[in-house]
């Protein structure tokens, strides 16, 4: 799968070259919601990138959103932090919140 954004493929080529971490955070929520790290590493390496989240005067972090890889269960949070992929959180897909198009997650509008 090919990132639509450079967040998303230096990201995604952190990954690939083993340069991964998981936050405290998203280690709790993957356990919480009986998601494996395999399956988080497979969102980034082959799911859908389904959003960018810019940078802000409060968070200096740019956040790429994974879907689940041939699914739409979940999705991962990550950021871009000393060469590294850093999974910052794994969150289930809320109907409510997001719809499916094509196979691909898409964020509703509000």
């Amino acid at each position: 799968m090919v990132s639509r954004s450079i967040p998303g493929q230096l990201i995604r080529s952190y990954a690939a070259q083993g340069n991964i971490r998981f936050t405290l955070h998203a280690l709790e929520r993957m356990d919480e919601r009986q998601v494996e790290a395999d399956a988080v590493v497979e969102a980034i390496a082959s799911g859908h990138e389904i959003g960018v989240q810019p940078a802000t005067e409060v968070d200096p972090d740019i956040r790429v959103l994974f879907q689940e890889a041939g699914g739409v269960s979940f999705y991962v949070v990550t950021i871009c932090r000393n060469m590294t992929c850093l999974v910052v959180s794994v969150c289930l897909t809320e109907a409510e919140s997001w719809e499916v198009v094509q196979g691909v997650l898409r964020r509703r509008n509000r």
